[in-house]
């Protein structure tokens, strides 16, 4: 995914995979957005971004009901520096990671709305980072 792509899984719906990431995010975007109503599962990552350091701009709606897994690993990891954008994270449902950790981002990635993610709660409403 990259760019301004779009992935929605509706409530009863099933994205999984058995290897890899579910969704992977390797390039530049502009207005990317992943709307969770459903199951986003994965045995490695549900959502992995990697690739070279670049503007990301993310909209992560995890719904009500919305269930994000990853067994073995981080269910949401940004393995990059972004150089500009904003990644947003609202989590109305359940992200969970049985191997580490559920959301995994870089130190450059700075929350804002004290209190609302602070070490990311299973259950967390709404996460915003900015990247700077």
């Amino acid at each position: 995914m990259s760019g301004a792509d779009t992935v929605t899984v509706e409530a009863g719906g099933k994205l999984s995979v058995t290897r890899g990431a579910a969704i992977n995010w390797t390039g530049v975007s502009t207005d990317l957005k992943i709307t969770n109503s459903g199951m986003l599962e994965s045995l490695s990552r549900a959502i992995d971004a990697t690739g070279s350091d670049n503007a990301r701009t993310l909209t992560l709606k995890n719904k009500k009901g919305g269930y994000i897994r990853a067994r073995d690993n981080d269910a949401v990891r940004i393995d990059v520096n972004p150089t500009a954008g904003v990644i947003t994270v609202n989590n109305a449902g359940t992200i969970n990671a049985t191997g580490r950790k559920a959301l995994n981002l870089p130190a450059r990635i700075r929350e804002r709305g004290a209190g609302r993610a602070a070490g990311v709660r299973r259950r967390g409403r709404h996460w915003i980072g900015t990247c700077r």
